[in-house]
């Protein structure tokens, strides 16, 4: 894992599975996982399903690239307290 990215802070703050979000939005698990871990970009239908789901901006979770952000230390400082 390289991090984590604002798409697993959101899941799990909302107490969420990866396959919890893969049926909300009709996909599969195993690609909530890799788009979570940065194996692979996201192509634009899901980035704005996410976006919706999450009821953030698109850009605030994925890079020109459709990869997934990570946080940043700073904010993973602030939200440990």
């Amino acid at each position: 894992m390289t991090g984590l990215t604002r798409l697993e802070i959101l899941r799990r703050a909302r107490g969420w599975t990866q396959t919890d979000v893969s049926r909300m939005i009709g996909v599969s698990g195993g690609l909530i996982s890799h788009i979570e871990r940065r194996v692979r970009s996201s192509y634009p239908k899901l980035r704005r399903a996410l976006s919706e789901l999450y009821g953030v901006p698109e850009e605030s979770l994925f890079d020109d690239l459709g990869m997934a952000r990570l946080i940043d230390a700073e904010a993973l400082r602030r939200l440990a307290g």
